[in-house]
């Protein structure tokens, strides 16, 4: 007889120094309707108390603590490593300040199960504050410029579940496909511009990213267009990502119209606008990508 018994799920909410966030999205998982689901939470080194106060809130609950922070990319590694170790079917990797709806697990579950190619499926981000989305899935990446493109509106054609290259790391389950083909985040990259990583794996692996638009997170991400540390990341794994998989005839182009042209006239403007600094950490960032200087680089001298 088939089995007929649900796929076992890990579910992992990565976290770093939060504590009523932290518990507002464990909260929702606690609340699922799916059945058969493991919890638990993997701490980044947090340097507050926020660790001890989840176990006075979640007794029960398993905490895994980091000795170092690993990024988003080297955190949730820790969770995947684990869904393939303890024969999980998926696992769903969570931010800690994301509220979902209780169902949101079975409909990513029944989603993966529908596309037989299926990697990971990805969800609808929505501002937490003013329901906003804010992207839905990515396609394309511009070797030449070093740029993705996110969409902020899909044409389903009936269908929920939509093909992407590359969806939001808020919320995004990873299928055993995924994990038995090896797939995991490049930990150099530490933070931002993964997804795009993640699509060139699946690719490599002749796997697929989809988006499952019935399935809506509310992100408490801050607006922040002039952040020092997410201007360096962002800037320094675009050329990073460049080098990896561009063309050998592309990247020294990148090179060239970042440094001739867009590094020069962001430097201007952010300085006229004000924004010096964060325009020193577009360049630094420009120069540790080209250079090498990987994982936190220089991040520790734009923590704010």
């Amino acid at each position: 007889m088939p089995d007929t018994r649900p796929s076992k799920v890990l579910v992992s909410i990565l976290n770093f120094n939060k504590i009523e966030d932290t518990i507002k999205t464990i909260e929702c998982f606690k609340e699922q309707t799916y059945p058969a689901m493991d919890l638990m939470v993997i701490d980044n080194a947090s340097t507050n108390d926020c660790v001890a106060r989840l176990h006075v809130h979640f007794p029960d609950l398993k905490i895994i603590s980091l000795p170092e922070n690993r990024g988003y990319t080297g955190g949730n590694n820790v969770a995947l490593e684990i869904g393939l170790r303890e024969n999980y079917d998926s696992v769903v990797l969570s931010n800690n300040d994301i509220v979902v709806e209780k169902d949101i697990i079975a409909n990513l579950v029944q989603a993966a199960n529908r596309r037989p190619l299926c990697g990971i499926v990805g969800v609808i981000e929505k501002d937490y504050y003013t329901g906003e989305t804010k992207a839905m899935g990515g396609k394309g990446f511009n070797f030449f410029r070093g740029t993705g493109h996110w969409a902020v509106s899909i044409k389903a054609a009936g269908d929920r579940i939509v093909e992407a290259d590359y969806v939001q790391g808020a919320l995004v389950l990873f299928t055993r496909r995924a994990l038995t083909a090896g797939i995991l985040f490049d930990q150099d990259l530490f933070m931002y511009y993964d997804e795009v990583d993640l699509h060139f794996q699946l690719v490599e692996k002749g796997l697929k990213a989809f988006v499952d638009i019935g399935s809506v997170v509310r992100h408490k991400s801050p607006q922040n267009h002039f952040n020092l540390l997410q201007g360096y990341f962002i800037q320094r794994n675009r050329v990073y990502l460049s080098r990896k998989y561009a063309p050998w005839y592309i990247y020294p182009l990148t090179l060239i119209y970042m440094a001739g042209m867009e590094l020069p006239v962001k430097i201007l403007l952010r300085s006229l606008q004000g924004h010096f600094q964060y325009a020193r950490a577009c360049a630094l960032g420009f120069i540790d990508g080209l250079g090498g200087r990987m994982l936190f680089g220089r991040g520790q001298g734009f923590l704010s």
